[in-house]
């Protein structure tokens, strides 16, 4: 930037015009000198010219939220889609935009939205979630190259210790490339990861597919590079390597070509004693190549393996998760035939599941969540209540079946001002319901909390940091008492299907939450607040908690049965298949489908809340589960009117 420097008066009016011309000249030769200096760079490999590719996920959003601050709803825009994807219909499918009348719970009921077009803030892959070490997790089982004495790892022979991975397509990076990537620092300890890349890999709206930025924090040494696909042709389409690229690399420094869906399974390091090691499956490219420098040359790779003067070997990796299972002798590498997730491998009991565990957590064995009977959740229920206002009939409801069905000692209802009317003046005196004044926080990790209902959020989760016991939200009945076995637990939780966002597999509703105090799970799902969005409806609260369970599922038990939750008068037990199919409605038929008295603790109407529940009036009149459930409270509590 140029300053214009004030001439004292008697200064001749020429040597102020030389002055500035002498300075405009100087300002010139830098910016000549800093683009033929950029020019320069820009010639070398970047390491990361095309992150400015990074598809911001909270852009350009219309927000619905309820005058109250009930309902922040987001529609996704639909610019972030996978554009060359083949399977771009799929994706489609998967990320259809939610309805606008999903609402929180804080007491009050929506009374109708309005919109806000607002940009949110970008942001990246949270290292709270996946990367806190907890005092809890055992330590992770040894691999065998931890084991090597020195003089075999550092043994001259030894091919390039470089892992090479080329992308092509603008695309989200996924699970099985999270997997691929983490078996190879797993089983081959590199030096170093070179991740080419014509288009940065995308963050998909919903921000669950943050692999790629958690490899980049766990591993000092991935280093993703650009390459320019109009000078240098990598790519054969989209998601298709040219193999030439890889060669050419391979050639120059040696090394191991790894492909982005190949999973290894294991690695002895005898491998790269070899001149080249061909894995790669011809028709699909799957596999990996390993070269010493100088290889393959301008020869084929074929022509190598066939050449009796090197030391050379083909291996064959196994093409699905059945065919790795069956072999005897187990394949060195995997390419799975479907989609996985986290959640895919938690309780499968295979040779697959045990393998993928050990790369992902570290330890083979199957997450078992810890209980302990001599220790249970403390028999006390939390219910926030913000704003004041009346206590409405199912908030009444509410209070009564977590003292006389659930049968805890004590409820506490937290806020910033009391319930008014005519049901609060019933329960207000009871012995076992106690008021507790607590101001509404206005940041959490110095990020802003503005709508209301992520209050409920943020407070849960220190409900069971510092106390334990029993949340749940005003709009949420109990049907049967909290028996010792789910409160043997550290946390407890239950899906969500009412607000499902794909391609998160689940999420989690914590609208009814059972916990011990300081259980390390609270600890990293308050921890994960450090990335909180106002601005986001179910991030915080339903998608940021499953993400904690996803790379921790030792920690929280997922109990189905605590909660059935009922959205738009349909309910839908989780324990049901297609339970996130919104056409299907399994309740509200007697026992065909659901029993309500014994199948499940508790229901939770989201939106809205059925008539019958509106008031005592009403109740009584009226016929079918929901009246059932509420007359059942009533007769509990000894108010049942004959």
């Amino acid at each position: 930037m140029v300053t214009l420097i004030p001439c004292p008066v008697k200064m001749i009016r020429k040597y102020c015009r030389l002055l500035l011309v002498v300075v405009l000249m100087l300002s010139a030769l830098y910016v000549m000198t800093s683009h033929v200096g950029n020019s320069l760079q820009s010639r070398v490999e970047p390491e990361n010219p095309g992150q400015d590719e990074i598809v911001n996920p909270l852009r350009n959003v219309l927000l619905a939220v309820d005058r109250k601050g009930n309902d922040a709803v987001v529609n996704r825009p639909r610019d972030d889609l996978n554009v060359n994807d083949p399977n771009r219909a799929r994706n489609d499918a998967e990320i259809r935009p939610r309805r606008n009348n999903v609402v929180g719970n804080i007491g009050v009921k929506n009374e109708g939205t309005i919109a806000i077009k607002e940009p949110l803030p970008a942001v990246t892959a949270p290292p709270a979630v996946g990367g806190v070490e907890h005092v809890a997790a055992p330590k992770p089982a040894p691999d065998a190259i931890e084991s090597l004495p020195n003089d075999v790892l550092l043994d001259p022979r030894l091919a390039p210790n470089t892992v090479y991975y080329v992308w092509c397509g603008r695309r989200w990076f996924e699970f099985v490339h999270y997997l691929s990537v983490m078996s190879v620092m797993r089983f081959v300890r590199p030096d170093n990861v070179v991740f080419y890349y014509d288009s940065y890999p995308v963050l998909d709206y919903w921000l669950y597919n943050t692999w790629f930025d958690e490899i980049k924090q766990q591993y000092p040494f991935f280093r993703p590079r650009f390459v320019n696909t109009t000078t240098e042709n990598m790519c054969s389409g989209h998601g298709i390597v040219n193999m030439a690229f890889v060669y050419k690399r391979l050639t120059r420094r040696g090394g191991m070509y790894v492909n982005e869906n190949t999973i290894l399974a294991s690695f002895p390091i005898s491998l790269r004693r070899y001149d080249m090691v061909d894995a790669i499956e011809a028709i699909r490219g799957t596999g990996f190549l390993l070269t010493q420098g100088g290889l393959p040359g301008v020869r084929s790779v074929s022509a190598v393996i066939q050449d009796p003067a090197k030391r050379t070997s083909s291996i064959r990796c196994a093409a699905s998760i059945a065919e790795y299972n069956a072999a005897a002798q187990k394949p060195v590498c995997i390419t799975p035939e479907s989609k996985l997730f986290p959640k895919d491998i938690w309780t499968l009991d295979s040779d697959f599941g045990r393998m993928s565990r050990k790369v992902f957590y570290g330890r083979p064995e199957v997450p078992i969540q810890r209980q302990s009977f001599d220790d249970l959740v403390p028999n006390i229920a939390h219910i926030v209540w913000l704003g004041g206002g009346p206590m409405d009939f199912l908030f009444y409801l509410c209070v009564l079946s977590l003292i006389y069905v659930a049968k805890v000692d004590v409820v506490y209802i937290h806020g910033d001002a009391p319930p008014t009317g005519i049901y609060w003046q019933r329960v207000r005196d009871h012995q076992q319901v106690k008021l507790i004044f607590r101001e509404s926080p206005r940041t959490v990790y110095g990020n802003d909390v503005s709508v209301i209902s992520h209050v409920t959020d943020i407070w849960r989760v220190d409900f069971m940091l510092k106390y334990g016991g029993v949340y749940v939200d005003t709009d949420t009945v109990f049907v049967r008492e909290l028996d010792r076995n789910i409160r043997s637990y550290d946390a407890v939780g239950s899906y969500d299907w009412t607000y499902w966002n794909p391609p998160f597999p689940d999420t989690i509703n914590f609208g009814v939450a059972v916990g011990k105090r300081n259980a390390t799970y609270w600890r990293l799902f308050q921890e994960s607040m450090r990335w909180f969005i106002d601005k986001d409806w179910s991030w915080n609260g339903l998608r940021q908690p499953y993400k904690v369970q996803e790379r921790h599922p030792e920690l929280l038990r997922l109990d189905p049965h605590l909660q059935v939750i009922c959205f738009e008068f349909k309910c839908h037990p989780t324990w049901w298949p297609n339970y996130h199919d919104e056409s299907i409605h399994h309740g509200n038929s007697g026992g065909k489908t659901l029993d309500w008295r014994t199948d499940v603790y508790a229901f939770h109407w989201t939106l809205p809340t059925p008539k019958e529940l509106t008031s005592e009036e009403h109740l009584m009149a009226a016929k079918g589960m929901f009246a059932d459930i509420g007359r059942y409270i009533l007769k509990k509590a000894g108010l049942l009117k004959l």
